[in-house]
């Protein structure tokens, strides 16, 4: 079974440092006595996917201030075949277009991803969350 690992590439990232944290991680953590995980600020999850991954968290509560890249996790948790049957037209759009019209599809998805913003109420997952997910990972 293939580990889970940051999906995205986030400003702040802490991918490249997990090593070094280990030394610094609670040994309650180590012995199996924390069972919770807070992370207010996820961004790609590096430091969440390591954690849950090498110790026995039972209950993670993962935020961050930015909306999109929130409703991105929870369409991955509740919807992710949907979300791939996206990704893989996005792909093969891509892939079709020539590569000097390639910036102007870039742009073509990201001034819907910018107006649909008033469409998406963040508060309720809706069907629409899927397409706005796959036009989040398409930018990165």
């Amino acid at each position: 079974m293939k580990k889970a690992k940051p999906f995205i590439k986030w400003v702040g990232g802490k991918n490249q440092l997990l090593e070094q944290f280990e030394n610094y991680y609670p040994k309650e953590l180590r012995k199996g006595i924390i069972k919770n995980y807070v992370e207010p600020f996820l961004g790609g999850g590096a430091l969440f996917f390591q954690l849950s991954q090498r110790y026995k968290i039972e209950n993670a509560y993962l935020s961050d201030l930015n909306k999109d890249l929130v409703l991105t996790y929870q369409v991955i948790q509740q919807r992710p075949y949907d979300l791939l049957d996206f990704l893989e037209q996005y792909q093969k759009d891509y892939d079709q277009t020539e590569q000097e019209k390639r910036n102007d599809l870039f742009l073509t998805v990201r001034q819907n991803f910018n107006l649909q913003r008033f469409e998406i109420n963040y508060k309720k997952f809706a069907d629409n969350w899927i397409s706005r997910a796959s036009q989040f990972i398409f930018f990165e």
